[in-house]
């Protein structure tokens, strides 16, 4: 996958060294979600895996058990988030008595925590890229100012590969905030914000033994420059955020420059939910956050806009680091 995109030569005059301006050093963090994967050509969806014929649950299962739950709600849309429907069954179980299907549940949740791993080892094999856009925006990323960058994924693949077979290179340290295929410690579940019945905590993300520090809340409180690939920040996900969010709308402390905040999203669509996210995760102050930080949502399939944000951010950068250096 070595097709150009945007018409950008990475080694032209048109990008800059900024090398020769790293006096003021700002910290860059990217964080890429399942939409990097998806760009990339992978069929990493929930909806894909649980059509496919690695799905476990596969016989009857008792009404108001987690199978018969999953079962149902895969068959009903075409849209299916596996780990907000874990966090709904056992949010809801907290109305109800009968515990007789516990142990069907716990069963059924290892079965698909297994399953899940071999669907994507399958995809992994046979993956061959159908967008050099992944390879664009890590490009764009690694040639920022600054040797202080940091990637975290919130995907069990990984970049370094994806990136590889787009014919690029992953230079910046990648952190598995759930783990890695590679690893074999991958971490599916409901996060901490979510209040689950007391038997249903093996299904929170922190119960796992591989759950560990990435330290991406701290390294995002001290992001200067913070980039979001393909992540929809949902509700599973919200202790990662939130606080990164509702401090984006305060004034940053010191010296420290101007916040900057850019999200690439697939589609113009996709702009009102993840507005709608960040209203939440910053306690209903998206307008404040908005006008206190450099903030822009980016579509990945208007590529004109795509490329000529890039090139902007590039060519201003540059000025202000020649101002500055």
């Amino acid at each position: 996958m070595n097709t150009p995109l945007c018409n950008i030569d990475f080694h032209s005059p048109e990008v800059p060294d900024f090398n020769k301006y790293i006096q003021r050093n700002r910290k860059s963090v990217l964080i890429l979600g399942n939409g990097f994967d998806l760009c990339a050509g992978l069929e990493s969806k929930y909806s894909t895996f649980a059509n496919s014929n690695y799905w476990p649950l596969n016989k009857k299962y008792p009404p108001n058990s987690l199978p018969y739950r999953l079962n149902a709600k895969k068959n009903l849309n075409t849209w299916f988030d596996l780990e907000q429907e874990l966090f709904f069954y056992a949010h809801d179980y907290q109305s109800r008595v009968d515990t007789s299907n516990i142990e069907i549940d716990r069963k059924a949740f290892e079965d698909i925590h297994k399953a899940f791993y071999n669907y994507l080892i399958n995809e992994v094999d046979k993956f061959e890229p159908k967008s050099n856009l992944p390879n664009l925006i890590v490009k764009f990323f690694q040639l920022l100012p600054g040797k202080d960058k940091c990637i975290f994924t919130f995907n069990y693949t990984s970049p370094e590969s994806i990136i590889r077979k787009m014919g690029g290179e992953l230079k910046v340290p990648v952190k598995y905030v759930h783990g890695s295929l590679e690893e074999n410690n991958i971490i599916l579940g409901v996060g901490d914000h979510n209040e689950l019945h007391k038997q249903y905590h093996f299904l929170y993300k922190a119960m796992s033994k591989h759950y560990k520090s990435t330290n991406i809340v701290s390294e995002l409180d001290a992001a200067d420059d913070v980039f979001i690939f393909g992540h929809s920040m949902g509700i599973n996900d919200y202790d990662y955020f939130n606080n990164f969010f509702l401090e984006a709308c305060n004034s940053r402390k010191g010296f420290r420059p101007k916040l900057r905040i850019t999200i690439f999203t697939h589609s113009d669509e996709d702009q009102i939910m993840i507005k709608s996210r960040i209203r939440e995760l910053s306690d209903k102050k998206l307008q404040r956050l908005i006008n206190m930080c450099e903030f822009n949502i980016i579509s990945t399939d208007n590529k004109s806009a795509l490329c000529q944000f890039i090139k902007n951010y590039y060519q201003r950068t540059y000025k202000e680091y020649q101002e500055n250096g």
